[in-house]
């Protein structure tokens, strides 16, 4: 489970406002200790284990895979990490995860998901080709899946929503004045008609 912050207001390419929401940079911190299955495993900042989610199963024999996930170009994760692979060059734009939310319905205008998928790698003296490896995280791929609104539901929407919202609050003021304007006209009619008594 993750779960996502305010970051900014934005107005998208149809002129609709939206907030948007993105995964906060302590996502996959150690602080966050229910992301440490079993609670001595955790990795450094940034990255979380999906080996207990993962697994190889061989007949009876059911054997944890050293999956582990970050995001892209392991964005937020520790500094060793980031220093340890060669070329990342990890972007909030590029590479966070976000999503873009019309504030007045709760319509999901605009998101990406971006996910990387990593193996750990150990030195095991145990497998002769593994003996001479560097312990550390190998990025594998990385996936983004991308949504938005399209220019025929952004007009649905404006038609459906945003018009009649501007149209009731311009009503709204309009209303508010005329009101202004019949209290104001009744005191220079009392204050008349006072005068005329005199």
């Amino acid at each position: 489970s993750v779960y996502m912050t305010y970051n900014s207001t934005m107005k998208n390419l149809y002129n609709i406002e939206t907030y948007r929401f993105t995964l906060p940079r302590d996502m996959f911190y150690t602080d966050n200790t229910g992301f440490c299955v079993p609670s001595n495993s955790c990795l450094p900042d940034g990255l979380f284990t999906m080996s207990v989610c993962e697994k190889l199963r061989t007949g009876p024999v059911e054997i944890d895979l050293p999956v582990v996930a970050s995001n892209p170009h392991f964005l937020y994760a520790d500094q060793a990490v980031q220093a340890s692979v060669i070329g990342l060059q990890p972007d909030d734009t590029s590479h966070l995860s976000y999503v873009d939310i019309e504030p007045m319905t709760g319509l999901i205008m605009n998101g990406s998901r971006r996910i990387q998928f990593n193996m750990k790698v150990l030195n095991d003296s145990a497998i002769k080709p593994a003996a001479h490896l560097t312990e550390m995280v190998y990025p594998m791929l990385w996936v983004s899946e991308h949504a938005e609104i399209d220019s025929t539901n952004a007009k649905i929407f404006h038609k459906k929503v945003i018009v009649p919202l501007r149209t009731l609050t311009t009503v709204k003021y309009v209303l508010l004045g005329i009101g202004i304007l019949m209290i104001f006209a009744m005191f220079i009619v009392l204050a008349y008609d006072r005068c005329r008594v005199r």
